[in-house]
């Protein structure tokens, strides 16, 4: 196979973030490829760094993110109508940092419902707002579709329609001894741009071909999993060598062995709570089952509400509604109430399977037998090298391979095919289109 700016883009990553997992390398590469080719999609998966403490990496994923992906607009804070209008008048990708300031609170949620709303109708490649200009009142039509990617601290205050089109990774602090190389801004976008150029150059020649259509996924990656992961699955197919079955094994990863707040909605959690309420005495009255779910143990439900005072007998029966578990006539200690039977909860679960366990995290991807998730890396200022044109001896393996100095042994990658064809390098390709 011949090397190709995904593998530059990704020794690039690996120089600066310690990843959980190379499937979420994989993502990650992916996705900020993507950016580049958004008239091709129907859907653009968002992305979120996320970690239960600071200093686990979420910024810097972010940081050397835009370095590489098509016209970045990064911001801190940002409300539902200046997305709107900065992604109508730009085609940008959008980078928010410190999301935990947009949904920190269930006060912070409500004020930022707008945002919510864009960011989760934004993800479709349709997807318009509606607003009145101020002095005629005439209405006005927005385009929101665009790219974003986040980071911030305890994804589980994020609002579950926004989770479910995301591609989430947990980061976590690196272990002591694991180091990576030092981020210094000011030597960022001179190290990015030639793998910045190759990269736009390659995705300008990849776009004649990709057929969406021919694109089969995993008969487990299905509904809002397959429209999230088809992009990602088009360009590791364009791409070649091993990223078909990276990408593969990545999608199952994040979609059959979700854990916790990433597996369940709150909705679903109540849920799989009132079984384990009802295991033993199969039915109750509706406060009952709010007191026992109040009472549960590391259960959110006694703090549960806007202003944090607990789930109340009226919303527990209003959430349940929306499930179409409604109160009726039941037996509870010899007296006939109205009330829940644990056969509803089951019925009503068996629609939504609970995923399979985790796998290890850091397992590696099989058929990249030499990989170590270390981030060890050659230089990636070595790069430049590669693109300055005439004049400049490139360092070439014997088979040709004008990428061979960007390539660690100890990852285990095949030997390229002859340099032709490789696509020709140049600065004149110019920065992010």
């Amino acid at each position: 196979m011949s090397y190709c700016p995904l593998d530059l883009v990704e020794n690039y990553f690996k120089r600066y973030v310690t990843y959980p997992s190379l499937h979420a390398l994989t993502a990650h590469v992916l996705w900020v490829v993507h950016t580049y080719l958004m008239a091709l999609w129907d859907i653009t998966p968002r992305m979120g760094f996320f970690s239960p403490e600071p200093g686990s990496g979420k910024s810097r994923a972010l940081e050397v993110s835009r370095r590489v992906a098509h016209n970045p607009m990064p911001t801190a804070s940002i409300t539902g109508a200046s997305f709107m209008r900065m992604v109508h008048k730009g085609d940008y990708t959008i980078f928010i940092d410190e999301l935990e300031g947009i949904y920190g609170s269930a006060a912070a949620r409500d004020a930022n419902s707008t945002l919510t709303s864009v960011l989760n109708a934004g993800f479709e490649s349709d997807a318009v707002a509606h607003r009145c200009e101020a002095k005629t009142n005439k209405p006005e039509i927005f385009n929101i579709y665009a790219p974003v990617m986040m980071a911030g601290l305890k994804r589980a205050k994020l609002p579950d329609s926004l989770k479910s089109r995301m591609i989430a990774i947990d980061m976590k602090r690196r272990l002591p001894g694991k180091t990576e190389a030092d981020f210094r801004k000011r030597h960022a976008e001179s190290e990015a741009r030639p793998i910045r150029e190759a990269l736009e150059k390659w995705c300008d020649e990849a776009e004649g071909k990709i057929n969406l259509d021919d694109i089969v996924l995993p008969s487990d990656i299905r509904d809002r999993d397959a429209d999230i992961w088809e992009p990602l699955f088009a360009i590791a197919q364009v791409a070649g060598g091993d990223w078909p079955e990276r990408v593969t094994e990545a999608a199952r990863w994040f979609v059959n062995t979700r854990v916790d707040d990433s597996a369940d909605s709150s909705g679903l959690r109540l849920l799989r709570d009132c079984v384990v309420v009802l295991e033993h005495t199969h039915t109750c009255k509706p406060d009952w089952l709010r007191s026992q779910l109040f009472n549960m143990i590391d259960s959110p439900w006694s703090t549960w509400g806007k202003n944090g005072t607990g789930i109340t007998t009226f919303m527990l029966k209003q959430w349940l509604k929306d499930y179409g578990i409604k109160p009726y006539a039941v037996k509870v200690g010899g007296d006939v109430v109205k009330g829940y039977h644990l056969k509803q909860f089951k019925e009503e679960l068996a629609r939504y399977p609970e995923p399979t366990g985790p796998q290890p995290e850091g397992d590696g991807y099989t058929g990249y037998s030499g990989y170590s998730i270390d981030n060890k890396n050659n230089k990636v200022t070595e790069v430049t090298e590669v693109t300055r044109g005439a004049g400049v001896e490139q360092p070439t393996y014997d088979d040709g391979d004008p990428f061979a100095n960007m390539k660690d042994a100890s990852y285990g990658l095949r030997p390229a095919q002859p340099a032709t064809e490789l696509p020709e390098l140049s600065r004149d390709a110019g920065g992010a289109r």
